[in-house]
């Protein structure tokens, strides 16, 4: 019998064992099904080994840990995509009559949505608004496809600001992605 195992955890392997094998045949008819995680996702790939166990004719056991080749034991290295991005959408809301007098206040919610396909951390909304207090900032992760308006900002509207007829401004959203960047 020829034995083909994986420590790796989530691996199936089907086709093992086989009966026997000649003298220089191969065979194909072993395989191995693994289902990404994140984690595999957020570090770049997916590196594993595996190991068959045999006996000879005399019933001493032969292995040999998997390769890239015959001749080598080099892991088995399968890359994968990393995207790492993220989307910031804010919104205004104008408390009192909503009309943007003097004193009144508006209230920002900052949307933040992970638009890759890694885990970011450290997410953190600044708003360069003199006068502008945020909350809810920094966020400390968000998975892949996640949504979070926890953080909101609150501005009370000045004479400049009437006199201007608005307030218009914008927001940053910056993140790390698995590898620090």
């Amino acid at each position: 019998n020829v034995v083909v195992t994986d420590p790796m955890v989530g691996l199936t392997i089907t086709g093992s064992p086989i009966a026997s094998l000649a003298s220089g045949a191969s065979s194909s008819v072993v395989t191995g099904t693994y289902t990404i995680t994140q984690a595999d996702v957020d570090a770049g790939g997916v590196t594993n080994s595996a190991l068959a166990t045999a006996q000879d004719p005399n019933g001493v056991s032969v292995t040999d840990t998997s390769g890239t080749a015959n001749d080598n034991d080099t892991p088995t290295v399968t890359t994968l995509a990393r995207t790492s991005a993220i989307a910031l959408v804010k919104t205004a809301t104008i408390s009192g009559t909503g009309n943007g007098l003097l004193g009144e206040v508006i209230t920002y919610t900052f949307k933040l949505t992970n638009t890759g396909n890694t885990t970011l951390t450290n997410v953190v909304v600044t708003d360069p608004m003199v006068g502008l207090t945020i909350t809810g900032s920094p966020i400390a992760s968000s998975a892949s496809g996640a949504s979070s308006s926890v953080v909101t900002g609150t501005y009370t509207i000045t004479q400049a600001d009437v006199d201007a007829g608005g307030v218009t401004n914008s927001a940053l959203a910056t993140a790390q992605d698995p590898t620090g960047v």
